[in-house]
């Protein structure tokens, strides 16, 4: 193995495993914010950091792969491009339709007051 493969494994490994950590960061935001607003916006990090790092990572592992040719690298990285591309384009314009679907229907927000002294 060369040292660009090896580094390629890291690094893939790496964004994989950030993935993992954005998908758990997203279900506790869900689970322990108290409103529409801000669990959408949970739930929008956890669809792009929690989708989009592991599949750039797996990318980044096909490059490193020196057992691959060149055409089945290709066949590997170019949909999963792709479907990074879609999700990148498809969760924040998803979150902003439920979030004005929200707001059209009444949801209001919840604002805690703050103590004044």
């Amino acid at each position: 193995m060369s040292f660009i493969s090896i580094l390629a494994y890291i690094v893939g490994g790496a964004l994989v495993f950030l993935g993992g950590v954005f998908d758990i960061i997203a279900a506790i935001g869900v689970n322990k914010f108290p409103d529409l607003y801000t669990r959408l916006h949970a739930v929008t990090i956890g669809a792009i950091g929690g989708a989009v790092y592991p599949i750039i990572g797996s990318m980044i592992i096909v490059c490193g792969a020196d057992w691959l040719s060149l055409h089945a690298k290709l066949s590997y990285i170019l949909p999963m491009a792709l479907v990074a591309a879609l999700i990148i384009i498809t969760a924040p314009t998803g979150s902003h339709a439920v979030a004005r679907a929200g707001f059209r229907s009444g949801v209001e927000p919840v604002v805690e007051e703050k103590c004044s002294q």
